[in-house]
């Protein structure tokens, strides 16, 4: 069992590696619902040999619906930050239907076969059946889905995520995440799943005055949340033992 845990900001990588967190999704603007990452964080992340670090690809805010000049910046990013030592990408894309984007999916994993590969949540925004749309990440090589099983939080999600799971879980990882923290913890424990995403940061936003010109939430992890949940998942891998 892994938990993934979702960093924005120097802080949050801090306390994650010092919570003993193994694997990252890097991104920027949690607020906006996240942006690619800076790659001053990239770097600072790459340099502990221990830690998994996946690149979240997201150029803008907005849909996931992306233009040709926006697909050759997406190219662009991905071998940026492989090129800095990123292990793979997050990332997802749909047509102007509302389906998965088949065509922009196959380019990328044509261009760059070996990386790990996480596809977003944009999947929870898709129109088509989710079991289809599963389907079609499988055929396409896809390794990990991150999900809230098309719902704004995944424990509202948990039916379809755990019928997901059940129907995929030797072709496709089905990684539950939105709103994922120690108190729902244990239901998706429970139902089977592996791995688990999580920005770890209850009580921790921060809003800047409101004579700030740009006021936005900050949000930092939370160690004693990382922390318990961690300790549910050791606990769990004993009980499996």
């Amino acid at each position: 069992m892994i938990l993934e845990a979702c960093i924005s900001n120097l802080e949050s990588l801090e306390t994650s590696l010092s919570c003993g967190i193994q694997r990252v999704e890097l991104c920027s603007a949690l607020s906006l619902g996240g942006l690619s990452p800076s790659p001053s964080l990239v770097d600072e992340a790459c340099q502990f040999p221990n830690l998994t670090v996946m690149c979240l690809i997201r150029p803008r805010e907005g849909s996931f619906v992306y233009s040709g000049k926006e697909r050759r910046q997406i190219f662009s990013e991905i071998e940026f930050y492989l090129e800095r030592g990123a292990h793979g990408i997050v990332f997802g894309c749909l047509d102007n239907h509302g389906y998965i984007d088949i065509p922009l999916l196959r380019e990328i994993r044509l261009r760059f076969p070996k990386p790990d590969f996480t596809f977003h949540r944009a999947f929870d925004s898709s129109i088509g059946d989710a079991v289809e749309s599963a389907q079609i990440l499988v055929d396409e090589g896809i390794p990990r889905l991150l999900s809230s099983g098309k719902s704004a939080q995944a424990i509202q999600g948990i039916d379809l995520l755990s019928q997901l799971n059940h129907r995929f879980s030797h072709q496709l990882s089905i990684m539950p995440g939105g709103g994922i923290r120690s108190a729902t913890l244990p239901r998706f424990i429970e139902a089977g799943f592996y791995e688990f995403h999580s920005s770890g940061s209850p009580g921790t936003k921060e809003t800047q005055p409101e004579t700030a010109l740009f006021p936005q939430e900050y949000l930092r992890a939370d160690q004693h949340e990382l922390l318990a949940c961690l300790r549910l998942l050791k606990q769990a891998k004993k009980m499996d033992s």
